[in-house]
């Protein structure tokens, strides 16, 4: 397995619109420790940069809906077992919006690659390599939650991933 994405690096296929330069770091970062979660499943690490809410919404790739943390760490504890990352997400043309004390983050094409582990016979096989491409969702909580200020966190509250179509699209030329 690769090592872990760096939270704090900024790339080149970032964009950003908006916010200072100490949020857009801090959003990339807590953006970066949710795929590095992902990747392994980490429920502790998850924890760190999911917001409470149960009224939060989730859209998982599998075309299911979850709400709150706790749905999710259910879907992750099944997943878990049964996935292993062998390559771990590699994202492109990153995007993230900053307003007031919110952040969009879009990422157009997430790829990685998974061993599947079939737990009733305990055998392994090479899953498909999925791209998909997602949407979070992050609110700034804390102390400072409305402005740049210190003590203040950034928290997931809305996750859309859904499978990345290759090929024209419709009425464009660009793939």
């Amino acid at each position: 397995m690769s090592t872990a994405m760096d939270p704090h690096a900024v790339t080149e296929d970032v964009t950003f619109d908006g916010g200072t330069p100490a949020e857009q770091r801090a959003v990339l970062a807590a953006f970066r420790t949710f795929w590095t979660a992902n990747n392994t499943f980490d429920i502790p690490l998850l924890e760190t940069i999911w917001g409470s809410d149960p009224d939060d919404v989730y859209f998982n790739s599998n075309g299911h809906n979850y709400h709150g943390v706790e749905e999710w760490k259910e879907v992750w504890r099944y997943y878990g077992p049964r996935f292993v990352t062998t390559v771990e997400a590699q994202l492109s043309r990153v995007r993230v919006l900053i307003r007031d004390g919110l952040a969009v983050v879009s990422d157009e094409g997430v790829r990685r690659e998974w061993e599947a582990h079939d737990v009733d016979t305990n055998s392994t096989t090479v899953a498909a390599t999925p791209r998909v491409r997602g949407t979070v969702v992050l609110t700034k909580t804390g102390a400072g939650a409305g402005s740049s200020g210190a003590g203040s966190e950034w928290r997931v509250v809305h996750a859309h991933f859904s499978p990345r179509r290759s090929g024209p699209r419709v009425a464009t030329d660009r793939q």
